[in-house]
C-alpha cells in the first residue's frame, strides 16, 4: 500500500484536498484499528497510536491552513491623503 507523504504539492486546491482527504481517512481507520487491538496497551502499540495521531493532526492543520489562504480577503491598498491636505496637519503651538 502506498500512502502520500509530505507538504503541500503544487497541484489545485481541490485535487491536493482530495488526496489529503483520502490520506486522512486510511489513517483515521488505522488509528481506530491500532485502538482496538490487542497490542494498543502495550509501549510499542501506545507509540504507534501517537504516531498515526499526530499525522492525522498534522493533515488536518494543513487543511485548515489551505481553507483560511483560499478565503483570506486581499489586501486593499489605504489612500494616503495629500500632504498639506485639510485635517492632515496638527497645530502644536499653543
Amino acid at each position: 500500500m502506498v500512502s502520500a507523504v509530505g507538504g503541500i504539492g503544487g497541484g489545485a486546491a481541490g485535487t491536493h484536498s482530495l488526496g489529503t482527504d483520502h490520506e486522512l481517512a486510511q489513517l483515521k481507520k488505522k488509528l481506530s484499528e491500532c485502538v482496538n487491538c490487542e497490542s494498543a496497551t502495550t509501549l510499542q502499540g501506545r507509540v504507534q497510536i501517537d504516531e498515526i495521531s499526530t499525522r492525522i493532526t498534522a493533515i488536518k492543520d494543513r487543511q485548515h491552513l489551505v481553507e483560511l489562504a483560499g478565503t483570506a480577503p486581499e489586501s486593499t491598498p489605504t489612500a494616503k491623503p495629500a500632504e498639506g491636505a485639510l485635517g492632515t496637519q496638527l497645530d502644536v503651538y499653543a
